[in-house]
């Protein structure tokens, strides 16, 4: 799960360009805060996630009160984000997909589905990854194209 945290990363960074009317590098530059303001639901529910609990119960206890609650609300939030230009919105919908890809995989997760379907929720977390892995790909690609540098936030 941690492969989210890393993924979106570069989000909880600062976006910096000199461009002027580039909408695409507007857009990108409205884009971030609002994920930013987002991204402690994902981060929270991947972190239970990650912790569990000592117990199968605990775990369970986990997924069901902190980490399908968490990543509900993560991606009800993340679907209100309406990017202004088709290079953005494309890439968002990425974003979207392999979120809800994660949260199907956390909320098939209970007692009796664990034992048998363990293999579908591994597929579901597999291809959120690779979803994902698209989405900043394609979020490296559109920053290069459009001037913008990723730096990290200050410490001020």
């Amino acid at each position: 799960m941690r492969f989210v945290l890393i993924a979106v990363m570069a989000f909880v960074l600062a976006v910096t360009a000199g461009c002027g009317s580039d909408p695409v590098a507007e857009d990108i530059k409205s884009y971030v805060p609002k994920v930013q303001e987002i991204l402690p639901l994902a981060n929270e529910a991947q972190n239970a996630f990650l912790k569990g609990g000592s117990s199968d119960e605990e775990r369970l206890k986990t997924i069901d009160s902190i980490v399908v609650p968490r990543y509900k609300e993560f991606i009800s939030k993340l679907e209100q984000i309406r990017p202004q230009t088709k290079e953005l919105r494309d890439l968002h919908e990425i974003y979207i997909k392999s979120a809800n890809k994660e949260y199907s995989a956390y909320s098939q997760i209970n007692s009796v589905s664990v034992l048998t379907n363990i293999g579908q929720i591994n597929d579901a977390l597999a291809e959120s990854r690779a979803e994902m892995r698209k989405y900043n790909d394609g979020v490296a690609e559109l920053l290069k194209q459009h001037g913008l540098k990723i730096v990290p936030p200050s410490t001020k």
